[in-house]
This record gives C-alpha cells, sequence and structure tokens, in this order.
C-alpha cells in the first residue's frame, strides 16, 4: 500500500479545522503521517492544535509545527512539506471536507502524472483529481 503525507496550513478557523481532520481520519486510506502547520493562529486555535494527539492503534504520526509570525498559505505549506517523509504528500487547505477514498484516487492520478489537482463540487467537497502534466 502506498502511503500518504497530509499538509495542513492552519490559520485559525478552528471549528473548521475540526471538520477538516474528522473527515481526513474517516475518509483517508493512506494516511500515514498529518503535518499541521500553525501559521501564528490566535490562542484558541494555537491551544487546540496543541493539545491534538493520534491513537497509537491508528498507525498515523501527528506532526505540529507552530509558526512565530504570520507567513502566509505557501510558506506554511512549503514548511510542512519540508517535514513530510512518505512516498506520496497531499497539501489542503483547513477548511475542506475529504470525501471517501480521495487518496486513492490521487495516488493513482500520481502515478500517471507528475501532479494532479483537486476539484470540489459546489459544497467544497474535494470529489475528483485530473492529471496536470
Amino acid at each position: 500500500m502506498k502511503t500518504l503525507s497530509v499538509v495542513i496550513p492552519v490559520y485559525n478557523a478552528l471549528e473548521h479545522l475540526k471538520i477538516t481532520l474528522q473527515s481526513l481520519v474517516n475518509n483517508t486510506d493512506s494516511l500515514r503521517e498529518i503535518i499541521i502547520v500553525d501559521d501564528a493562529s490566535k490562542k484558541e486555535t494555537k491551544d487546540f492544535i496543541e493539545g491534538l494527539t493520534m491513537r497509537e492503534d491508528m498507525g498515523v504520526d501527528l506532526i505540529k509545527i507552530t509558526l512565530k509570525n504570520h507567513s502566509w498559505t505557501n510558506a506554511a505549506w512549503n514548511k510542512g512539506v519540508a517535514h513530510a517523509t512518505q512516498e506520496y504528500v497531499a497539501v489542503i487547505n483547513s477548511d475542506i471536507t475529504l470525501s471517501p477514498h480521495w487518496d486513492t484516487h490521487l495516488i493513482y492520478k500520481l502515478q500517471k502524472a507528475t501532479i494532479a489537482c483537486p476539484m470540489e463540487n459546489r459544497n467544497g467537497v474535494l470529489t475528483e483529481l485530473d492529471p496536470v502534466i
């Protein structure tokens, strides 16, 4: 089985982050590593991230990176990707809901292309991926 690191840059938006994490854990088949990059969030979000843990039986590592100054999304992506250790890496926003087996489709497409672009339906749910190059 292919293994996946998922990078999530976070800047506040705590309630969205909770939904994203729940859908990530419930709908990702090859998940082995979650990398949360806190981009200098406010206290409530920062405290939530600091308190996050993963159940040992899930076999998923949780890496938390805290940026001292707000660096914006691209810098947070880069910091997270630099810490990824798995075969494949996906970067998702902290305010999406993932559909079941989204990663299986992503990895399949990546085996045929260099990069894949996610497509969203009207409800903000990641539903399909298209190869780019």
